[in-house]
């Protein structure tokens, strides 16, 4: 990747942090900022512009909050279309979240 590409990325996602710190307050006790960087690591930067980035953070804190609800050895599974006035965030097609123990 280069230079530049790496800064934009992470300007993005300093501003994906911003929203989920803003959208979580305190309700977690951890670096949302890093969390946000490895939930989107793989992500290239053209698909993360292609969403606000209050909804990018809302899918992350989403997923994190389904992680946290999980009994150890059962899987957790979301299946919905988030909008705006229920879950905070919004996307234009259903969203699939799965928690489960690494199986590596």
């Amino acid at each position: 990747m280069h230079q530049r590409t790496a800064d934009a990325r992470e300007r993005f996602l300093e501003k994906v942090a911003t929203a989920a710190r803003e959208a979580a307050g305190d309700e977690f006790d951890l670096d949302l900022a890093a969390y946000v960087r490895q939930y989107y690591r793989n992500t290239a930067l053209d698909d993360l512009r292609e969403r606000a980035p209050g909804d990018l953070a809302g899918a992350a804190l989403a997923h994190l909050r389904l992680g946290w609800q999980r009994a150890p050895g059962e899987p957790n599974i979301q299946v919905c279309n988030p909008a705006p006035e229920t879950h905070g965030w919004q996307s234009p097609n259903p969203i699939v979240q799965s928690v489960t123990d690494n199986m590596l």
